[in-house]
């Protein structure tokens, strides 16, 4: 009995530090996809049929404040790898989310997180896509230092730039699955 209230002591204790939130993150974007058509608007009208599956590494970090469990701050997120088009070809890509995030640190192993990248752009060869990105992210803490983490991530594009010429886009929201090991700091 002993040994478990000096375990529940220690993990409060943990949990209502206050400080500092620095957390570097990579991992591995399991699947980025999108099946549909693109409404684009500018110089001239079109609509693109787009069917794609991405894969890729990913880097990213947090850097914020946490509080009795709960945590906010700023996010980045940079990814990059290769996507398969439905008619066989295949493009290499590089995607960059910047935004904010707040979440909860439970002090039994679990931690969960909510981010609004206000800035969200990929690059698939010639052609521009930006827009924002909403994520959610789940990670089980029950390794020493460490965050496994799942984070599902949902775009908005409202901009394609290809060759020089700018589009407004809508219609153009890929979903995506990463898995990602991350090591959350809290330094007082």
């Amino acid at each position: 009995m002993k040994i478990i209230i000096l375990l529940v002591t220690l993990s409060l204790a943990n949990f209502a530090s206050a400080g500092l939130l620095i957390e570097p993150q990579v991992g591995y974007v399991l699947s980025s996809k999108y099946n549909g058509t693109i409404s684009l608007s500018g110089p001239s009208n079109a609509t693109l049929a787009a069917d794609y599956k991405a894969s890729g590494a990913e880097y990213g970090a947090r850097l914020g404040y946490q509080f009795l469990g709960f945590m906010t701050g700023l996010n980045y997120g940079h990814s990059s790898g290769t996507s398969k088009n439905s008619d066989g070809t295949s493009d290499d890509f590089k995607t960059t989310n910047m935004g904010a995030f707040v979440g909860f640190n439970a002090p039994i192993l679990l931690r969960g997180w909510f981010a609004y990248n206000f800035s969200a752009k990929s690059t698939y060869q010639t052609t521009d896509f930006k827009g924002s990105s909403t994520e959610a992210g789940l990670g089980f803490t029950g390794v020493p230092f460490l965050s496994i983490n799942l984070i599902y991530r949902m775009y908005k594009y409202t901009e394609v730039s290809s060759l020089g010429v700018t589009y407004n886009a809508t219609n153009f929201n890929p979903k995506e699955v990463e898995l990602a090991v991350s090591i959350p700091l809290n330094l007082f």
